[in-house]
């Protein structure tokens, strides 16, 4: 790649970058206002619960050291994109999970996931922006980190709440019922009379 060749970038593809460096904020903040109900939720202390934000970023900063420099080998485009599915993946068990110790273990695949897909950020800010514009990219995505985590745990309180839950729940419910009444009816099946 020649240093002075020029890409077209669509728009927002910064504001994209910055949400991707947002993250850890993101994941560290939203749940922040709820260790108490995840502490009654697990049966234990919040000292338990507070162990997820120390397995998160050992996980976080071994998905950088590890993501890192296989992205420079292989190509930043499916580290980015294999981050975020274990991300996402380990996202959704974490609310699957039944005790502290499987959300500790689910908690460090997640940041994991989320250190490989952040990690190349910057190393795509300093392949296509140069200069006194790379200075501005880089200033853009440092605004954006730095709101983001005044933003966050007003969303987790919102998700904790009463309210939010109150309009989760029947969703959740609509999704649940007809796997509930398969294996119900898979049970009734199986059985002698």
């Amino acid at each position: 790649m020649n240093i002075n060749e020029k890409y077209i970038m669509p728009k927002g593809f910064v504001v994209i970058l910055a949400m991707l460096t947002s993250i850890t904020p993101l994941a560290i903040d939203v749940y922040l206002p709820s260790f108490i109900q995840m502490s009654e939720y697990f049966y234990t202390s919040i000292d338990q619960i507070e162990i997820t934000l120390s397995i998160y970023l050992l996980g976080f900063a071994l998905g950088q050291l590890i993501g890192g420099p296989l992205s420079d080998r292989y190509g930043r485009k499916i580290f980015i994109f294999s981050g975020l599915v274990v991300y996402i993946i380990f996202s959704f068990l974490i609310s699957l999970s039944s005790s502290v110790e499987q959300l500790w273990v689910f908690r460090f695949f997640q940041a994991l996931g989320g250190g490989f897909a952040v990690v190349n950020t910057s190393a795509i800010v300093r392949d296509i922006y140069h200069g006194r514009e790379g200075a501005k990219v880089f200033s853009v995505i440092s605004m954006i980190m730095m709101i983001a985590p005044m933003i966050v745990p007003i969303i987790g309180g919102l998700i904790s709440s009463m309210i939010l839950t109150l309009l989760v729940v029947p969703v959740i419910y609509k999704l649940i019922n007809p796997v509930d009444k398969f294996f119900r009816k898979f049970y009734e099946v199986g059985q002698v009379k």
